[in-house]
């Protein structure tokens, strides 16, 4: 694993989640995420990972999917907060979470209810870190999600590999155009 040189004052955290609904032994499903510290060139280097069973009941993929989330953005909170004090740094870190569920992108920005009452928490907790800009939401193709082997036997990790060899997400998302610093505003850009 390579950890280049990051300026903080340049920096971001990058998310990516993801979940299997149902694909465990017992029927119940798994989430993971990785989350990088990310720098306007790309350079990244992996702060957390991990991939385990969603301990709430799943009815759905987009159920899996926004539960993973939520916990992943609950370890981008905590990161966050850490880096602040160790850096002194009291500006708000930007959290760019990136998902391969298109549902779980439309779902977070829209106010449409959501039929599944056990999900209403996980969806509120989301929408609110949308409309607060708290995070940052991008939808990306499966086969550029760099958690999709955290949660899926035979996906291909290449890609991952790949990222934390080389210190870098730029193959895999084009980072470099995606993230501008613009000052201290972080902006998306397609």
């Amino acid at each position: 694993v390579k950890f280049p040189k990051i300026s903080s004052s340049e920096a971001c955290i990058a998310v990516f989640s993801d979940a299997s609904f149902g694909n465990l032994l017992d029927g119940s499903s798994q989430g993971g995420h990785i989350i990088f510290l990310v720098d306007k060139f790309g350079r990244s280097c992996p702060l957390t990972w991990q991939s385990r069973k969603i301990k709430k009941i799943c009815k759905s993929t987009l159920a899996a999917e926004s539960w993973s989330l939520v916990d992943a953005i609950d370890a981008a909170d905590l990161i966050t907060q850490q880096l602040q004090e160790i850096s002194g740094n009291l500006n708000k870190w930007v959290i760019i979470c990136f998902t391969d569920c298109k549902s779980l992108y439309d779902a977070i920005r829209t106010t449409n209810t959501i039929d599944d009452k056990g999900l209403r928490i996980a969806m509120a907790s989301l929408r609110q870190r949308y409309n607060q800009n708290e995070a940052v939401f991008v939808w990306i193709p499966t086969d550029i999600q760099l958690a999709d082997s955290l949660t899926k036997a035979g996906a291909s990790s290449s890609l991952l590999r790949w990222c934390l060899e080389n210190g870098s997400i730029t193959p895999s998302l084009g980072i470099c155009s995606l993230i501008q610093n613009k000052g201290h505003q972080w902006e998306i850009i397609s």
